[in-house]
């Protein structure tokens, strides 16, 4: 070693405590890492490059000559003799959590609220197993897979609407619509007779208590089975549903804001539906499925729809030509993923295509109370429903949220004619990340 080297080491002291370290030594290790750190950028560079060519090459290739080619986003338009999906339909993963505290229950709606910074979702009221309307409110953490129980409703409800509005403190409060506090059965095999509600039930989240409305802030007429959801607007819009002899309504109210004095009927439903399902996503109002005999007018005998429409808070217009979901249902719920600008139908109730009874008339499908697992999932951008794992457990008439990126599924019916069949399972759907490569089939 020359004097040179001999300097340079005594004025380099090794900060790990491990002598000196000359600087050939010391450049050397920096010419390597930046070499192996050179080498990996290359590597990761070249393999991005050749995944997005082998999808063009694919989508360029194999046009044409296999019928299948890949694509990064929908392709559009398309051929009358070509279909595409996502190369990831069917994905996501079901997981089941903790069941609901204080047994089965359906009938009810599941609430959680977007931006509160929290990690809860809200359960009220529902019937029991045994057919008992229930006033018990649920306070379910998502990240310790527990339950809390809330101050209690001031009377029971099921089957109601529900939507969440922020108060003229900035508090959450969540408005429970219409709906049923409790049923009579009907005398000598007659029609079970419902004790329908107007007045909204009001919980805020903020104090943990109730209020009841009372005067004009009460719905102008019986309304159950509806869906109600909250817009950009911070209005709540109250849709569909059943009137008091279950004719099928069009309506739509609107409640404008927390100092609000009364509900305003507005731009009415493209076609009436009950049993339906809708939520926000930014600057509209999503509604779909739902139950309604085009035919006659009424929904015995019940026909499952499968048509989206949205209404744009904005503007007060409804859209009628989105993209239908694959199946059919009603007493589903249908969920928005603000993340992804997407909605996630989930279950539900179906009907078959047999007749009942021996009946002549094969243009309505009849049998009903048919729980589903289909679970499909709408991108706004694409205007395109997508299949996604099927949920375990078939169930309708049941709560749903979204929450810290998960979707939750709890309680429910297998079977809506018997009480006995409701369900305390709670089961989470978590959706897979993944890039938009869409699938293009020609047809022969």
């Amino acid at each position: 070693m020359d004097s040179t080297d001999s300097v340079v080491m005594m004025n380099m002291p090794n900060t790990s405590g491990g002598g000196y370290r000359s600087s050939k030594s010391s450049s050397l290790f920096t010419t390597i890492y930046n070499a192996v750190h050179l080498i990996v950028l290359l590597i990761a560079f070249s393999l991005s490059i050749y995944a997005a060519k082998t999808v063009r090459d694919l989508e360029n290739d194999t046009n044409g000559v296999t019928g299948v080619r890949l694509s990064i986003g929908k392709p559009s338009p398309l051929a009358s003799n070509e279909n595409s999906f996502s190369f990831f339909r069917g994905s996501g993963v079901w997981h089941h959590k903790r069941r609901l505290e204080g047994g089965a229950r359906s009938d009810f709606q599941a609430v959680s609220i977007e931006g509160d910074k929290t990690d809860f979702v809200y359960i009220f009221g529902g019937k029991d197993a045994s057919g008992t309307y229930l006033n018990t409110v649920l306070r379910y953490d998502s990240i310790n897979d527990s339950y809390d129980s809330m101050k209690n409703m001031p009377e029971a409800r099921a089957r109601y609407a529900a939507a969440v509005m922020k108060n003229d403190l900035n508090q959450n409060e969540v408005w429970i619509l219409g709906g049923i506090s409790a049923v009579t059965p009907g005398v000598d095999g007659g029609y079970d007779e419902d004790t329908d509600k107007v007045c909204p039930m009001v919980y805020n989240v903020d104090t943990d208590t109730w209020r009841t409305e009372t005067g004009t802030r009460c719905l102008p007429s019986v309304v159950k089975d509806a869906c109600a959801a909250t817009g950009s607007n911070n209005a709540i819009y109250l849709m569909g549903g059943y009137g008091v002899d279950y004719s099928v309504l069009n309506s739509v109210y609107k409640l404008a804001g927390p100092l609000s004095s009364e509900w305003v009927k507005t731009s009415d439903l493209p076609d009436p539906r009950g049993d339906v399902s809708c939520a926000a996503l930014k600057n509209s109002i999503y509604l779909a499925g739902g139950w309604h005999d085009t035919l006659t007018g009424v929904a015995v005998p019940y026909v499952s729809q499968s048509k989206l429409y949205s209404l744009d808070v904005l503007t007060d217009v409804w859209t009628s030509t989105h993209a239908e979901m694959k199946n059919s249902r009603g007493d589903f719920q249908l969920v928005a993923n603000p993340i992804a600008n997407s909605l996630l139908a989930i279950g539900g109730e179906t009907n078959t295509t047999h007749n009942i009874g021996g009946e002549t008339n094969t243009t309505h499908n009849r049998a009903t109370q048919l729980a589903t697992h289909h679970v499909e999932e709408y991108f706004v951008a694409h205007d395109a429903w997508e299949d996604r794992q099927l949920i375990p457990t078939a169930r309708f008439r049941f709560g749903a949220a979204f929450k810290n990126g998960v979707f939750h599924a709890f309680g429910g019916h297998v079977h809506g004619g018997n009480h006995a069949d409701a369900l305390s399972s709670h089961e989470a759907y978590y959706p897979l990340d993944h890039p938009d490569v869409w699938v293009t089939v020609t047809s022969s």
